[in-house]
């Protein structure tokens, strides 16, 4: 994904990209436990990033059911190992999955070099109005948002 920054910012000459930004979950609805946002290069297609998320740890699932009839000290000890493969990483609702994957996009600049200035976006306007209302790079970076066309004739 690295490569594919550098080659979306070879492709326009700037390190202030174009980008299509979108997310999705596993189940329909607002009820899915995980979800996954993806930011495309405009000009490659190519995938610069991504962030899944997950409401849900199956391992703590079936600690509660293993533990539940053992010492509490156990239980514990189980889980300050487990600390490191902690699955769970969204604490909010289905709803705000997206809005929070997207904005974990702001980490651009830190792992690729580059900032997402220019956005195609799929007629979602809270998550734009979100991702502005971060101010990801600074409150005097303006964000252009693009409709895709694909979704308004729909």
């Amino acid at each position: 994904m690295k490569k594919a920054a550098e080659e979306e910012e070879l492709l326009t000459g700037s390190s202030d990209i174009m980008v299509s930004g979108d997310g999705t979950w596993k189940a329909l609805g607002h009820s899915s436990l995980v979800g996954v946002c993806t930011v495309i290069g405009a000009e490659s297609g190519k995938v610069i990033d991504i962030h899944v998320m997950s409401s849900y740890c199956k391992s703590c699932e079936v600690s509660k059911k293993l533990y539940s009839d053992k010492s509490k000290s156990s239980h514990q000890q189980w889980q300050s190992h487990h600390a490191k493969s902690f699955q769970k990483n969204h604490f909010g609702s289905a709803g705000k999955m997206e809005v929070e994957g997207i904005k974990k996009f702001r980490r651009s600049v830190a792992e690729r070099g580059v900032r997402y200035l220019s956005y195609i976006g799929d007629g979602d306007a809270s998550i734009f109005k979100d991702v502005c209302e971060d101010k990801p790079y600074g409150i005097n970076t303006t964000i252009e948002k693009l409709q895709c066309v694909g979704h308004v004739q729909k």
